[in-house]
């Protein structure tokens, strides 16, 4: 036999097996092997599988729908994987037979127990033979003792078979009290299926489970699944409410001392976080509220969990990252801060999110050296110089505190701002001035003046002269004669480095620096940033030059070279002081005293030896310029 006598159409939802099982019926062959045993195909649903192309070609149907209506690793229609699938028997619901006349391939799903058309039990037993309705038997309708399969009476089920057989069955069906999760699509990550065996597997507690959990999917009979189902869905039953209490429940119970809820819940837990991301909403949002609700909401790294709950929970860890301080100051603070109550036992105290707002916005409050330099535009010398004269309070904080180093109130700095850009005159012209900043470094005088300028400045005698607009208070700028009025000495209020000195000059500034430290020119060294640097005021320079000549300058205004001026000096017995040896027998930076020059009368023996091309007076003012 080529192909079928009887072209039977299979229907949408109709299992392959029961199917070709109906078609030999028609055929009056004794059962599926007596169908396709001619065509060497096994009756197994393996064999089945592999000639979906043959079995098409010989029932006249589109292989398709054949492939759909498989069960297989990769079915077309979820409800047929073989992770769930029922391979020997063959359960049904008899008023469906009879209405429909044929076997629905939702009913070989395990977890499938009920009709939620007829709301009663499959059957898989016959009660005439109590033998296990399979697909062996000769006849799709007669079990194989001659029962009528359509006219045995079914039990009822149960409200959870119902809902859980309807969902996976694809069938358009609500159940009173239960979440109307609806189906999902075939692209989902995990299908409904896998949430209930999940939910099964981990449904017990730690502290006694009531059956040993299943490793695989496989229910053979209709009771097995019942049973599974009848602890599998006790949580949704009533939903939210006896969802709501299972949670509590499994907290309430759980290790208390343990931080996570994967650590308190357990596997059901994990089990429940894995299937519901990006899937089953309406489940997922009771979860993430009852939980938030019932926990102390030691989870943070789950955040989706207080998405819809009334009060957001962050652990001392997240809330004291977020804040960006340690948790241990963080939960030093909450234990002592006044009003706080004690630390409760078995917890991790945690932080809602309205209590870190309110943390974070104390922080901001205050400010630490470095963030109080930036935004002044300060140096340091000039931050303390402002603490000490009261313009700037530091204040002292417990040590529970979270601003405990940061020992600047924001209300301080903008006050200072505020005094001091308040008494700029944008209109006051000067020649020369001195910004903030500089006072400290640019003024050749004592501390106790310099002192005094600050003084003068908080007291707002001392005003600044800003012609433009100013940003921060580092711009600030003061008239050069208004500072030398308060110190007294106008010659004093100008400071230069080494470097700056011997750029006006040409001398060298390692020689300035040699003249400093061997005490010939008077210099104050301050180590600045990590290196130390020479201040020279400009009153120490007039004297320095009034008192000494540098050798290669005057070599260079008489027309000769140091080498030969210094010989000619020795032999006039005036010494060359203040040299640096550079290396052995060369020197430089020497200077010689003017007084060795143009005291006792030795202007024309060293005319002599300069051999008489100059006249006394030009020597003399050479020396002097």
């Amino acid at each position: 036999m080529n192909t079928v006598f009887n072209i039977l159409p299979i229907y949408p939802d109709e299992s392959l097996a029961c199917y070709l099982l109906r078609l030999a019926t028609s055929e009056s062959v004794p059962g599926i092997a007596g169908l396709i045993g001619h065509l060497k195909i096994g009756s197994n649903n393996a064999a089945l599988n592999k000639s979906v192309e043959l079995l098409a070609s010989f029932t006249m149907q589109p292989a398709n729908v054949l492939r759909g209506a498989m069960v297989s690793p990769t079915p077309a229609h979820r409800s047929l994987r073989e992770k769930f699938a029922r391979l020997a028997s063959n359960p049904l619901c008899p008023h469906c037979l009879r209405e429909d006349g044929h076997f629905k391939r939702g009913w070989r799903h395990g977890l499938v127990t009920a009709c939620a058309k007829h709301r009663c039990k499959l059957v898989d037993t016959c009660p005439s033979c109590d033998q296990t309705i399979d697909h062996g038997r000769t006849n799709a309708f007669f079990c194989s003792c001659g029962q009528e399969l359509a006219s045995i009476k079914p039990r009822l089920a149960q409200p959870s078979e119902i809902w859980v057989s309807a969902h996976i069955s694809g069938e358009s069906h609500e159940e009173p009290g239960w979440p109307t999760l609806g189906n999902t699509k075939d692209t989902d990550w995990k299908s409904f299926d896998d949430l209930i065996f999940m939910f099964g597997n981990y449904s017990s507690q730690d502290t006694g489970p009531t059956y040993q959990s299943r490793k695989t999917g496989k229910f053979h009979s209709v009771e097995q699944g019942a049973t599974f189902l009848k602890d599998a869905c006790t949580c949704l039953a009533g939903f939210p409410r006896a969802f709501h209490e299972d949670v509590k429940r499994r907290l309430e119970t759980a290790d208390k001392t343990k931080a996570g809820l994967a650590s308190r819940l357990g596997p059901w837990f994990r089990a429940f976080r894995a299937l519901t991301e990006g899937a089953y909403p309406e489940l997922r949002a009771v979860f993430a509220q009852c939980v938030a609700e019932n926990f102390d909401g030691h989870d943070s790294k789950n955040p989706w969990i207080y998405e819809l709950a009334p009060a957001h929970h962050l652990s001392i860890t997240e809330a004291a990252k977020t804040l960006g301080v340690k948790s241990e100051r963080l939960r030093a603070m909450l234990s002592n801060m006044p009003g706080a109550s004690g630390l409760k036992a078995n917890t991790f105290n945690t932080v809602t999110q309205e209590q870190c707002a309110s943390f974070r916005q104390y922080l901001g409050t205050a400010l630490n050296q470095l963030e109080v330099l930036k935004r002044t535009g300060l140096n340091e010398s000039v931050l303390k110089q402002f603490t000490r004269v009261g313009l700037l309070p530091r204040r002292s904080r417990p040590d529970w505190d979270l601003n405990v180093h940061r020992p600047y109130d924001v209300a301080d700095v903008q006050a200072v701002e505020s005094f001091l850009l308040g008494l700029t005159e944008p209109d006051k012209t000067a020649t020369q001035t001195i910004s903030l900043n500089d006072i400290n470094r640019r003024i050749s005088t004592s501390r106790p003046a310099i002192d005094e300028i600050f003084e003068h400045i908080a007291q707002g005698t001392l005003q600044p002269i800003n012609a433009g607009a100013v940003t921060h208070l580092g711009q600030l700028q003061f008239d050069r004669e208004d500072l030398a009025h308060i110190i007294g000495n106008s010659q004093a209020v100008t400071l230069m480095t080494a470097e700056q000195l011997a750029r006006i000059t040409g001398w060298k500034p390692e020689t300035i620096r040699h003249w400093v430290k061997s005490g010939h020119l008077a210099g104050e060294p301050k180590e600045t940033r990590g290196r130390v640097v020479y201040w020279i005021g400009m009153q120490a320079v007039h004297e320095f030059m009034r008192r000494y000549k540098v050798v290669s300058e005057l070599a260079r205004q008489l027309e000769t070279s140091p080498k030969a001026l210094s010989d000619k000096l020795h032999r006039l017995g005036v010494p060359i002081i203040g040299a640096q040896v550079v290396s052995p027998g060369v020197t430089r930076g020497g200077l010689v005293e003017l007084t060795q020059i143009l005291v006792r009368r030795l202007y024309q023996p060293q005319l002599n030896l300069l051999d008489g091309e100059l006249p006394v007076h030009q020597f003399e003012e050479l020396a002097l310029s």
